[in-house]
């Protein structure tokens, strides 16, 4: 997914993909992790990114499970997966339709989530949605 970034989307930093076995642990835990996110953590973890001049980082398998565990995220919001956050304190979420979400670590309630994307594809490949609604940097 990488080499297929939109324009707008831009690597400021990257570890290198985890292990099949990382990833495994990770779907065994959350089986409904969408595919798409599984790909992209083959390829690189710990991603940092500049969305049309927001930052985005998106976690590796074993950060989700730790921000999962530290901030009780899914048991808070049933289905939902900590998969990174936007550096301003929100976490970004993917839920069992695939669909991104972000929420405050302060207000980890279903009714706070607040859409971001239709999928990690549509967010970074498409660049479908405005810069803030990845962040509140700017209006």
């Amino acid at each position: 997914m990488l080499e297929r970034l939109h324009p707008d989307v831009g690597v400021l930093a990257r570890r290198p993909g985890a292990s099949v076995k990382s990833i495994a642990k990770l779907r065994e835990r959350y089986p409904a992790l969408p595919p798409e996110l599984a790909e992209l953590m083959r390829e690189a973890s710990e991603i940092e990114l500049s969305y049309r001049g927001v930052y985005l980082r998106l976690y590796g398998p074993e950060a989700c499970e730790e921000m999962d565990e530290a901030y009780s995220v899914s048991k808070r919001i049933p289905g939902a997966v900590t998969v990174g956050d936007n550096g301003g304190g929100e976490a970004l979420v993917v839920m069992p339709d695939g669909a991104i979400h972000r929420i405050g670590y302060g207000a980890l309630a279903v009714d706070a989530l607040r859409f971001v994307a239709a999928s990690l594809e549509a967010l970074l490949v498409q660049a479908s949605v405005p810069a803030n609604a990845v962040g509140n940097c700017c209006s």
